[in-house]
């Protein structure tokens, strides 16, 4: 397996492109991941032998470029989104969200660790790749996908329209510190209503606490996805994230609203945790005649994992090795991706790799290393290589 150093000048490009990229606001909501997608499409025009857009809604698009192959083989996919999370507080930035403002090693602005950093190394490992005019047995597909920090309809609109049809692999530049992320958890995102009775403080046994059942059927919840576990991956979690209810401090609360944040990990199937709740709501509900629980999901992305000797996992182990000189770190990552919308359907083979860390992702003075952006760069152009 050969690889290909970056000199002065390409870093320079790259880092040029990079600091244009994150200078393009994509917060999401409302997302205008377009403005990003066209500007996309015209740095691969000449890269690709097919560029285009997806579009989702107003001012909502996905970017796709594809260079052929022999026609032998299965796509791999190249996917990075296009969104970042909101700035947050302004005032607790030293640097200004909005620009690329390069400090010492490193580069700050919002979506340099999550995933502009990931994006762009990915774009530009995939335009070198088009200029050694080496063929592929399958197509190398570049997408760009919308929404991913809410809804996911961005991968949705991909899989509909059928670009991971012939999919054999996906590698998503996500944060991963350029560590090989083999399993990735999951998340529901739950709103409950529950409508208890009210009644005098003085006499809650003639009332139905809304906000003591809340609690009631949060922790059986809990104590429930506390009986699995994986080995890239902290125990699942699940968090009570919002609550809202009681009228008066002497009067039993008859209704309550909160939102719960549930982490799974790939042994946990989401069809068995919303039955599992559904039964539980029933046996509260015969516990407490009178009592309704209202459960609305949110969200529901799926918990991923591929296996170490996965073929595209040891390509990428290899070229990390060929790059570093050093033994790849296999990890898990807590946060969801758009892997968890891409599989739904059907298995196909995923790896996390990218430049940044999550533990910057969404905070104040996110930021990525540019060395470690540079080394992603030459990792994805040694995977292609060797395809």
């Amino acid at each position: 397996m050969e690889h290909v150093n970056l000199g002065d000048q390409q870093k320079e490009e790259a880092l040029q492109l990079l600091t244009e990229i994150i200078e393009i606001n994509t917060v999401n909501p409302p997302g205008n991941e377009r403005q990003l997608a066209c500007f996309i499409a015209e740095y691969l025009k000449d890269a690709a032998d097919e560029v285009y857009l997806q579009d989702i809604s107003q001012g909502r698009s996905n970017v796709a470029a594809v260079i052929k192959g022999k026609g032998n083989g299965k796509s791999l996919v190249l996917n990075g989104h296009l969104d970042t999370v909101p700035y947050g507080d302004q005032k607790a930035w030293k640097y200004p969200p909005g620009a690329a403002t390069i400090d010492g090693s490193r580069i700050y602005g919002r979506g340099a660790s999550d995933m502009k950093s990931g994006l762009a190394a990915l774009l530009y490992a995939y335009k070198l790749f088009s200029c050694y005019n080496n063929k592929s047995e399958g197509d190398i597909i570049f997408l760009g996908t919308s929404d991913e920090e809410s809804s996911g309809s961005g991968a949705l609109k991909a899989l509909q329209e059928g670009l991971l049809e012939n999919t054999g692999a996906i590698l998503i530049g996500e944060p991963t510190n350029n560590s090989i992320a083999l399993a990735s958890k999951g998340a529901i995102w739950l709103e409950l209503e529950v409508y208890g009775k009210s009644s005098h403080g003085a006499y809650p046994q003639e009332g139905i606490n809304a906000v003591e059942i809340t609690y009631e059927l949060i922790s059986f919840i809990k104590k429930y996805i506390m009986g699995f576990s994986h080995k890239y991956l902290l125990e699942p979690t699940c968090t009570l994230t919002g609550i809202r209810g009681g009228i008066k401090t002497n009067m039993v609360p008859d209704y309550c609203k909160a939102t719960v944040d549930i982490r799974t990990v790939p042994a946990m199937n989401h069809k068995y945790v919303f039955s599992y709740i559904d039964n539980m709501i029933e046996k509260l509900e015969e516990k407490y005649p009178g009592l309704k629980i209202v459960a609305n999901i949110l969200n529901d992305r799926m918990a991923v994992e591929t296996d170490e000797q996965d073929p595209i996992v040891k390509q990428l182990a290899a070229a990390v090795r060929e790059v570093t000189g050093k033994a790849p770190q296999y990890i898990g990552t807590g946060y969801f991706s758009d892997a968890s919308v891409f599989l739904k359907e059907k298995s196909i083979s995923t790896v996390l790799f990218g430049p940044g860390l999550s533990k910057n992702a969404h905070k104040a003075d996110e930021y990525v290393e540019i060395e470690d952006y540079f080394a992603a760069i030459q990792c994805y152009l040694t995977l292609l290589m060797s395809c």
